[in-house]
């Protein structure tokens, strides 16, 4: 069990925040807990004490980021409905992927699978977009929940590509276009007629 009564009231914040900034650029195996306590001038007993060691530290700074690209997520849906809002979300989650690519890594569960099961969740807000494509007819019928989860792992797939080829090298020229063809023959697939996504 974590003991934090010997160390500063605020360690176990700023130790979340250094760790989240650091995670957005870098994954997972690239934070060190020497480096960490290194940056605000404390001991690696000090991580282990508070949190009992790397991993919990990263579930706490998962959580964050699970509950940020939520927030991102439910905005970007309410931008439009339907397709259109699907269409937006999806666009979202590859930005704030390209944005945080480290954050990307550590909620897909390439460390722990504990947030990235949130995104998959009936509370996707995804999931009331879907369901009335298919209660309207513009989408096939299936359930909402699956067909979301189709749509992110699909998704989450291709940015994690995407993320991997551009740490070999600089972006191509045309990726929002790569992307935005991608993202036609996805919704295509999934959702029917056509016209609804065209």
């Amino acid at each position: 069990m974590p003991r934090a009564s010997r160390y500063p009231n605020d360690l176990r914040e700023r130790l979340v925040l250094e760790a989240t900034a650091r995670l957005r650029t870098v994954g997972p195996d690239r934070v060190s807990v020497r480096d960490l306590a290194n940056a605000l001038s404390t001991s690696t007993n000090a991580i282990y004490s508070i949190f009992g060691g790397k991993d919990p530290l990263l579930a706490a700074v998962a959580e964050r980021a699970c509950a940020e690209l939520h927030a991102r997520q439910v905005a970007a849906a309410a931008s439009g409905a339907g397709a259109d809002g699907v269409r937006a979300a999806a666009r979202d989650q590859r930005a704030w992927a390209l944005e945080n690519p480290g954050h990307h890594l550590l909620l897909r569960g390439l460390v722990g699978d504990a947030s990235s099961e949130e995104l998959a969740a009936a509370d996707d807000p995804l999931v009331p977009l879907v369901a009335s494509c298919v209660a309207d007819g513009t989408c096939a019928p299936g359930d909402p929940v699956e067909i979301v989860a189709t749509i992110r792992a699909a998704v989450h797939g291709y940015v994690t590509l995407e993320l991997h080829r551009t740490a070999s090298g600089p972006d191509p020229e045309d990726a929002d276009a790569r992307f935005e063809a991608h993202l036609w023959r996805l919704l295509r697939g999934v959702l029917a007629p056509v016209s609804a996504v065209a």
